[in-house]
């Protein structure tokens, strides 16, 4: 047992003692010398890179602008109705009438805007020839105008407004004696037409008016008197006229 104790303490002993001697061997050599500081490796230069070939420039392609669409052509509508200053010529009727003898003439004056003016103008002498002279003589005048003003259009047709204004002198005498008449009568009307466009040189109308207001003054011989009657009323009697126009 002591033996074992000995021989370990002796190995012991021999390893501190190798420890030791290691140890002062390596602080007596000297520390190595520093190396150099390495020289920077200069890589060799690239061998130039040969030029790249010159690429044609591609010409960009030209833009094309197309035409404008032409605009289709503006077709005036057609002319239904008289242009400027024209004058018309028509005949007719004024209902009630026997339509096989037409009784009723007139002319008309329209304007650029539409508005006719519709002119009346009448003189009128009648009478035979007897013993005595020029008997059963018969005079009339009459004067007035019309205006047709246009209110409304469809298509062809217009409609329009009328008022006027008409004054009447008439004197008689007949066949004896002391036994003459004259009658005055003046009166403002109103109404509407329609005037329809066949041509715009050519209508066809029909037109109602009714007076608004008239003055009436009958005078008469009768005998060694005289009577005179005066009216001033408002009047409804309408009446019909139709009639076509031929304008230049």
């Amino acid at each position: 047992m002591r033996a074992m104790t000995s021989s370990r303490r002796g190995l012991a002993l021999a390893l501190i003692a190798a420890a030791t001697a290691a140890a002062t061997t390596a602080a007596a050599q000297p520390a190595p010398e520093p190396l150099p500081p390495a020289e920077p490796v200069v890589a060799p230069p690239d061998e130039a890179a040969p030029a790249p070939e010159p690429v044609a420039a591609v010409p960009a392609p030209e833009e094309t602008i197309a035409p404008p669409a032409l605009a289709a052509p503006i077709t005036p509508p057609p002319r239904l109705r008289p242009d400027g200053l024209t004058l018309g010529l028509g005949v007719g009727y004024r209902f009630p009438v026997d339509l096989s003898e037409p009784n009723l003439v007139g002319a008309r004056l329209r304007f650029p805007s539409g508005i006719a003016l519709e002119p009346l103008v009448a003189i009128r002498r009648s009478g035979s020839s007897g013993t005595d002279g020029f008997e059963n003589a018969a005079t009339e005048l009459a004067a007035g105008a019309n205006v047709r003003v246009p209110i409304a259009s469809r298509g062809r047709a217009d409609l329009i407004a009328v008022g006027g204004a008409t004054a009447l002198y008439a004197h008689s005498d007949p066949d004896g004696e002391i036994n003459d008449r004259t009658l005055i009568d003046v009166e403002a009307l109103w109404g509407a037409a329609i005037d329809y466009w066949l041509t715009p040189s050519f209508s066809v109308s029909a037109t109602a008016t009714n007076p608004l207001l008239s003055y009436l003054d009958d005078t008469r011989e009768e005998g060694p008197s005289t009577t005179t009657t005066s009216e001033f009323a408002l009047v409804w009697a309408p009446r019909l006229e139709v009639m076509v126009h031929l304008y230049w």
